[in-house]
């Protein structure tokens, strides 16, 4: 199961290619931050979260951030049952840009 991705529509990154870079770089920059830092990470998101922190750092900790074939089937497979169900109108092909 995919539970975020980061996304701009087709036409937007043609225009800007530029600043979608960047900002792909900004993201993959903060990720590694946070991962090389993730007890403190853990601290300060167990101040709002139900969670204590060690809980969640290894929660952090198991966290995958590939999209590779296995996530990209799993990703494929959601958008099929979508459709199947009415959720959406057509089923969703992915398509990506290189960075």
């Amino acid at each position: 199961m995919v539970f975020a991705v980061w996304a701009v529509r087709r036409s937007y990154a043609v225009a800007n290619p530029g600043l979608v870079k960047d900002v792909h770089t900004a993201f993959v920059r903060s990720r590694d931050e946070a991962l090389g830092h993730v007890d403190a990470v853990a601290r300060q998101a167990a101040r709002w979260e139900v969670f204590d922190a060690r809980t969640l750092a290894t929660y952090f900790r198991t966290l995958d951030f590939r999209l590779g074939e296995r996530q990209l089937a799993g990703l494929s497979e959601f958008a099929r049952r979508a459709a199947s169900v009415g959720a959406v109108a057509t089923e969703v092909i992915p398509a990506f840009a290189e960075v």
